[in-house]
């Protein structure tokens, strides 16, 4: 069967994508599926990216003969050139559309999450390159850096074959960074409702995000890693984190004296958990702190 993509794939399309493709039961809903990338005509956001990686890598996970059809393509301002220019079709076809596609200055490629530690690539890739683009030292962002490797363990944990991935884009007219992390995974609302079975998915979420609360799912991590995250991006980085689990999202921004937590139902089901982080690079003393006292043991 042949899946047409919307025109149009950021974290609130993507629902209308997932339920072609995956069944109430969640199985694939068929055993052939082409992924036609010509109908991406207008834009994909950093969250599309991340999704669709996921999604190719958990179809061919479960048996699924996976085609990818791109058709001729149109000019730079494309999805699909943007696709390309960021090696997403290296890593799922094995080469790049057009031979010239090359990595621009504005993006991180793609990263799957595999059964190697993060932390070499966190150190030397996603943490300098962040810092760049937000004109200050890496060294601040210690503690940003720490709570996504907490993060991108906790998908090698509980996301099969390795269906986490992590991209990032710099949107130099919106003075915005956008980093998506996502997996198909059991999602933090199953292992919230292990201790507390009585909430729902997106009250789930929102007590994953109180300090202090751990599952213990994740032995060798701290507990802290998503409520210093939130903290850190939206009080120290005057940004804002949505998350989107299962039947559940949270939006967290800032408020007037402290961070806006909002709790929502989702408009479909996503099976894993994804995560979006959005950095403001026009704003002064962004995490203009000591990471070093903002730290797991306090």
């Amino acid at each position: 069967m042949q899946v047409d993509l919307p025109r149009i794939l950021n974290r609130d399309s993507m629902y209308g994508l997932l339920q072609k493709v995956i069944s109430n039961d969640l199985e694939p809903i068929d055993n052939e599926i082409t992924l036609n990338f010509e109908t991406l005509t207008r834009f994909i956001e950093p969250s599309g990216v991340t999704i669709l990686s996921n999604l190719i890598s958990w179809l061919e996970y479960q048996g699924v003969e996976v085609g990818i059809y791109v058709g001729d393509l149109p000019p730079r301002e494309c999805p699909n050139r943007f696709l390309d220019d960021s090696m997403f079709f290296q890593q799922h076809l094995g080469n790049k559309i057009n031979e010239h596609a090359q990595v621009r200055t504005t993006t991180l490629p793609l990263k799957h999450v595999n059964a190697q530690s993060p932390i070499p690539w966190l150190e030397n890739v996603f943490t300098p390159w962040l810092a760049f683009q937000l004109g200050i030292n890496q060294t601040r962002l210690s503690t940003v850096q720490m709570c996504i490797e907490e993060v991108l363990n906790n998908i090698r944990d509980h996301a099969n074959n390795a269906t986490g991935s992590i991209f990032a884009q710099y949107f130099p007219h919106k003075h915005e960074i956008v980093v998506t992390i996502s997996d198909f995974g059991v999602g933090i609302p199953y292992n919230v409702q292990r201790v507390l079975p009585s909430l729902n998915d997106e009250d789930a979420i929102r007590q994953a995000a109180i300090r202090g609360f751990s599952t213990q799912s994740t032995p060798q991590n701290r507990g802290q890693g998503l409520d210093n995250l939130i903290y850190n991006v939206v009080n120290n980085g005057k940004g804002s984190v949505y998350i989107h689990s299962l039947s559940g999202i949270l939006s967290c921004k800032q408020g007037d004296t402290d961070i806006q937590y909002r709790p929502k139902s989702a408009l479909g089901y996503y099976p894993g958990t994804l995560i979006e982080l959005k950095f403001r690079t026009d704003v002064e003393e962004i995490f203009d702190i000591e990471e070093e006292k903002f730290a797991w043991d306090d």
